[in-house]
């Protein structure tokens, strides 16, 4: 099957989503983006398809899909297992979701512990790979020298060809200058639509992090910030008034806050109030 036929019946799936759970996903193929493009400018994202509030949940198979689904989540984050704090899935676990399922999948890319790596061929075969098995995007982050890797994140990048969004992870809290490391991102051959950090803090929701300078300076981040890491529900409120609306969550939804445990469906449910919740 083509790249161009996976893409026809999967946004053609997507579309029977009600608007509010298809959040991530699009009604066409995805524009690509060029370098021309700003994380914070005006054709950084569709505003139609993220200008709501999203919850995200990390899902480790098909039963905490549908579970995320069933609670009302607006796309899952897929790994593989939560080793090295999270790795790449296979792509047929990606298509079984995404096709089975019915909710919108990004898959983690990434091999090994840390936030570098030696196996760039292997990363952009795997790339190829999530995006022919149905994948609503892809979720990456490169580190070197306490920077954002643009040079083997760009090599990446350039192997789906804009195909597909994708989120910039957790790798931004790691580095040294949390505000530069945002800069950096307009270095990458497209940006992305979305970036899942805990604001430079442990936790999200800590006053302690990076967030509200980062949006005074930059108000359009309001829109691309994915705030996860530890977060919990009373983290939500506060980052809300920040203007940020879009969340992700791990543990928080699994009884006893531990991956040992399946996603429960009530406690997705009681995370999507707290975000959509005026």
């Amino acid at each position: 099957m083509t790249s161009a036929c996976v893409y026809e019946i999967f946004f053609r799936a997507s579309a029977v989503l009600e608007p509010s759970k298809a959040l991530g996903a699009t009604s066409g193929t995805p524009r690509s983006r060029n370098r021309s493009s700003n994380i914070f400018g005006e054709n950084t994202f569709d505003k139609d398809n993220y200008g709501g509030k999203m919850l995200e949940v990390i899902a480790l198979n098909t039963e905490d899909a549908r579970a995320a689904k069933e609670g009302g989540a607006g796309r899952v984050e897929l790994v593989g297992s939560m080793e090295f704090a999270g790795i790449s899935p296979s792509p047929e676990l990606v298509s079984e979701i995404a096709w089975k399922v019915g909710i919108p999948v990004r898959p983690m890319l990434r091999l090994e512990d840390g936030f570098g790596t030696d196996r760039l061929e292997e990363l952009q075969a795997l790339a190829s790979q999530f995006v022919e098995a149905g994948a609503d995007g892809i979720v990456l982050g490169f580190l070197r020298g306490g920077k954002i890797d643009v040079e083997t994140t760009n090599e990446i990048l350039g192997r789906i060809q804009g195909k597909i969004p994708y989120t910039f992870h957790r790798a931004i809290d790691e580095v040294t200058d949390y505000l530069a490391a945002w800069k950096s991102l307009d270095e990458l051959i497209f940006p992305p639509d979305q970036v899942l950090t805990s604001g430079g803090a442990p936790t999200a929701g800590d006053p302690e992090g990076y967030f509200r300078e980062l949006v005074e300076r930059r108000p359009e981040a309001r829109e691309v910030i994915l705030a996860g890491g530890g977060l919990s529900l009373e983290g939500i409120p506060r980052l809300k008034a920040l203007g940020i609306k879009n969340f992700h969550v791990g543990s928080g939804v699994r009884p006893e806050e531990s991956f040992d445990n399946p996603v429960s469906a009530e406690l997705v449910a009681s995370w999507v109030e707290a975000v959509e919740r005026d």
